[in-house]
């Protein structure tokens, strides 16, 4: 073994053992020296080697410490500047690391994590919980989640006790377990020959775990239910005793909540219910299948390898008795065929070792066919390896986004600098996913490959295999990973504008992504996704048909058969019952229009008189141009889907119909751009703040352009508005302009809530109801104050919420006074960017408001003699135009 080597082993050895708590310092130059018996200089010589290598980090410390966590799954940079630096990040990676053995805890199980953590880290000495669930769902596995977690985030000390006590065991003895619980004094009843401490007091300092609680019987509940609003509890046989303790309290049960008294439930603030195994996704099932599998692995020391299409017919059962169904299956499995390959070195399972349950199972596919002698091995390590790509290579991802946004923020349009970038990070991240052997991503590639071509794309997309490659990498990050690009959406735009063609593409194949990968895909990740699609020089072609007929799968089967023979899937269908009503006609073709969004216009082939009508005016409202064409048939289909992929334009292809005798009616575009209007009588800053966390808010929901717009020339920029066919919507701002016609919303009424409902009716005429209740939780989420504040100013927006609290105390009782919710609102938004504009050196020099208000009233006075309290604080001095404006808020309310 080489020198380096040695000295990288020895380095590894000494940190695991730091991060596990047997040693308490990392190696130094000389540790390392001393253990291998080398000298100090060939030991410093091979560690600036492997540091230059990235294969081990130095704090920057007297002497300088090296570290390296590559084995325990720790991604942090080569450079730090102190061992507390470092101590951070480890103590995260093992709160993290309690968190991910619990699979979907960033999936179907999120909320139920975020209940358990408010648990664990209320104050005091937690909350009590209790966990709902049928049998197998792992009630006993969160419980003991929760106490891991509390170890790693240091709520609990290492050698906190856990004591788990399952009540079914004494069901035919209630007596029996109080005592378990509460313990007893000597002579309490027969046998109890002396005193002797309960579950409760052995607990004390951690957690004492009580599973099918519903068999405690209702004294028992009386007594627990003391214990959790005292904290004290009396030993069977004196009650007049009181025993302190601090255990904390986690209780599970099969039963429901009709099955205990209400004063006790009444006492058990957080209540989690864990779902069937039936009702998780089949992202989840598959890594509870691995995971047990790979348990296997470990027990036996063995690696186990399980044909593909076993391990499919594991995935796919439906198992009954939840997770706990699972695991005994794959304990038979693997010892069945342990059995007969006990002197093997690895153990091989195939459909001959399931139980035979699972032998009637039958869904053969094209797919599968092909799979039949493919093989997956389980070494016992997936928890490291299967279900953690590297976040260095999730921050990969994320910088090279973000230098891809910086280069748009400048003004590069080179496409081809972009598709450079984005190709080069996906073929590192591609082949370091591929060295693991991945199960997941190997899936996701036969699966996005399928799609397509189930899809009607042609050969060179489904066979392109770098464009697959590439797809299926991303949606692998999206899938099994807290994963984001972020939301600038200004950037994010004008890169999409260089890639319209390949965003069309993304875009068409989103919602069979999202459904059959269960992620989510935002303007950012699609926009990356078209990216790499560019980099493949893909022949996109603008797809914009919608075949609408009457009768089961008439237009399904019309646009399948033209979609087949085109070699591309031109045409999308909507196939109507001949009862529908024309509500229901009108909202799904509305949808799919509203889903298409293609400048270039649409084709709607329809094939009966009454769906020209509900055509006819919701082209009336369609933004773009709009071509309807009657009775549709297989043939007029081909014809028409031949030139939209021979890119006719619609004047081109409505001639071309009216010359086989179809009717025909061309809508060119009437409908009028939305815009929402944002300002504020201070200044330009505070309107582009607001026009900013409202564009968050709208991104991937709304269509809505928004404007920020000085305060004194906001009539001449409406009417600059309306001459270029925009329809204003709403003025939203720190001050109403007082515009006939124009409905204003206050900053403060957004952050309160009270205009909330306003909003969302003046953008739900051209917006889907789902996407308006997405923008009312972002509208929520972006315009808390603390968030306004903190966009508004350089400050700490607690801070500066603070200090603007004391003013505004301050002013009441100066001036015998209590001003509104909605005033007090608008002078924190206020007041914390003027605090910023006075330490930037730039105050508002003129009021331009009512002159009177600058008057040197009382009013005025007080509002600028108590401003000391803020002065003060960040050394600045007001102005008497500055105080005009806070006396405008407080007299203009």
């Amino acid at each position: 073994m080489k020198q380096t080597d040695k000295v990288l082993k020895e380095v590894r050895q000494q940190c695991n053992d730091y991060y596990e708590n047997k040693v308490l310092f990392l190696p130094t130059t000389n540790d390392i020296a001393r253990v291998l018996k080398i000298s100090r200089t060939s030991t410093s010589k091979a560690l600036n080697i492997l540091f230059d290598k990235r294969l081990v980090g130095k704090i920057n410390s007297r002497p300088v410490v090296y570290f390296n966590f590559d084995m325990v799954d720790i991604n942090i940079p080569s450079m730090l500047n102190s061992v507390d630096e470092l101590n951070e990040l480890i103590k995260n990676q093992k709160i993290e690391r309690s968190l991910s053995r619990i699979i979907g805890f960033k999936g179907s199980l999120r909320d139920q994590i975020e209940q358990m953590k408010a648990a664990i880290f209320y104050p005091k000495n937690g909350l009590p919980m209790i966990l709902f669930g049928n049998s197998g769902t792992g009630k006993s596995f969160m419980a003991q989640s929760a106490y891991n977690y509390a170890i790693a985030t240091g709520v609990l000390r290492k050698d906190a006790p856990f004591i788990s006590i399952n009540c079914a065991q004494y069901a035919n003895n209630p007596e029996l377990l109080s005592s378990m619980l509460f313990g007893y004094v000597k002579g309490a009843f027969t046998g109890a020959d002396s005193d002797k401490l309960g579950a409760l007091a052995e607990a004390k300092n951690g957690i004492l775990f009580l599973d099918e609680i519903q068999r405690l019987n209702p004294e028992g509940q009386e007594r627990l239910f003391t214990y959790m609003d005292t904290g004290h509890y009396s030993p069977l046989g004196d009650e007049a005793k009181n025993i302190k303790s601090n255990a904390r309290l986690i209780f599970a049960t099969t039963a429901s909540q009709d099955s205990f008294l209400t004063t006790f439930l009444r006492r058990i603030p957080i209540k989690i219910q864990l779902p069937d195994l039936i009702k998780r996704s089949l992202s989840e099932k598959k890594q509870i299948v691995n995971s047990f599998i790979d348990n296997e692995a470990r027990n036996l020391g063995k690696s186990i390898k399980i044909t593909e299409l076993a391990l499919k017919r594991l995935y796919e059962f439906n198992y009954q008795a939840n997770v706990g169904e699972v695991k005994n299956t794959i304990k038979n499995t693997v010892a069945t065929a342990y059995i007969h390959q006990r002197n093997q070195k690895k153990i091989l399972i195939g459909i001959k070792n399931l139980p035979n349950k699972f032998l009637l199972i039958d869904k053969t596919s094209k797919e599968s066919l092909h799979n039949i002698n493919n093989t997956i091995e389980f070494s016992g390590h997936i928890k490291y390896s299967n279900d953690n790509l590297n976040n260095s290579q999730q921050h990969k991802i994320s910088q090279s986004w973000k230098y891809a946004q910086s280069m748009a923020s400048s003004g590069i349009t080179d496409r081809h600098k972009y598709e450079y970038i984005i190709s080069s990070t996906v073929d590192y991240v591609y082949f370091s996913a591929k060295k693991q052997k991945n199960v997941k991503l190997v899936y996701i590639i036969r699966k996005l490959r399928s799609l397509l071509k189930l899809l009607n794309y042609p050969s060179d997309f489904f066979e392109n295999n770098r464009l697959i490659y590439g797809l299926a990498i991303y949606i692998f990050c999206k899938n099994y990973f807290d994963f984001s690009l972020g939301n600038d959406s200004e950037n994010t735009q004008r890169i999409a504008n260089l890639f319209k063609k390949e965003v069309t593409f993304i875009e068409d194949i989103q919602d069979v992504i999202e459904s059959q990968f269960e992620i989510s895909l935002n303007k950012s990740d699609i926009v990356w996704l078209a990216i790499y699609c560019a980099n493949n020089q893909l022949s996109i072609k603008n797809t914009h048909g919608i075949i609408v007929c009457h009768g089961y799968a008439t237009a399904s089967s019309i646009a399948e058969t033209c979609n087949q023979i085109l070699n591309y899937p031109v045409f999308t269908s909507i196939d109507m019952s001949l009862d529908s009503n024309e509500k229901v006609i009108a909202r799904l073709l509305q949808e799919k229009i509203r889903r298409i969004n293609d400048t270039t216009g649409v084709i709607v082939l329809v094939d009966m008189g009454s769906l020209v009508q509900i055509s006819s005016n919701i082209a009336k409202t369609y933004n773009y141009p709009f071509l309807l064409i009657d009775q549709v048939n297989t043939g007029l289909a081909l014809d028409i889907g031949n030139m939209i992929l021979e890119n006719k334009t619609l004047t081109e292809i409505s001639t071309r119909a009216k010359k086989i005798t179809v009717n025909t009616s061309l809508f060119e575009s009437i409908h009028k751009k939305k815009a929402i209007i944002t300002t504020c009588m201070t200044g330009i800053g505070t309107a582009e703040e607001i026009r900013k966390m409202l564009t968050r808010s709208f991104e991937g929901l709304v269509n809505i352009d928004i404007y920020s717009v000085e305060f004194s020339h906001i009539k001449q920029e409406i009417n600059t508005l309306r001459e270029n066919n925009f329809e204003i919507m709403a003025i939203v701002g720190t001050d109403n302009p007082h515009f006939k016609g124009i409905p204003y919303l206050g900053l403060e009424d957004i952050i309160s809530g009270e205009k909330l409902n306003n909003l969302a009716e003046i953008l739900n005429t051209h917006t889907k109801k789902r996407k308006i209740r997405e923008m009312e939780h972002q509208l929520i989420k972006n315009f808390s104050i603390n968030r306004v504040i903190d966009s508004l100013t350089i400050l700490s927006a607690n801070s500066a919420i603070s200090n603007i609290d004391t003013y505004i105390s301050k002013v009441e009782k100066d001036l015998n006074t209590k001003f509104s919710n909605r005033i007090q609102i608008a002078m924190y938004v206020h007041i914390s960017s003027l605090i910023e504009r006075l330490i930037r050196g730039n105050p508002i020099k003129d009021y331009k408001g009512d002159n009177s208000l600058i008057n040197k009233d009382n009013t005025f006075s007080v509002l600028k003699r108590d401003f000391s309290v803020i002065s003060k604080k960040y050394k600045i001095k007001i102005n008497d135009a500055e105080v005009a404006y806070i006396k405008a808020i407080v007299e203009g309310y």
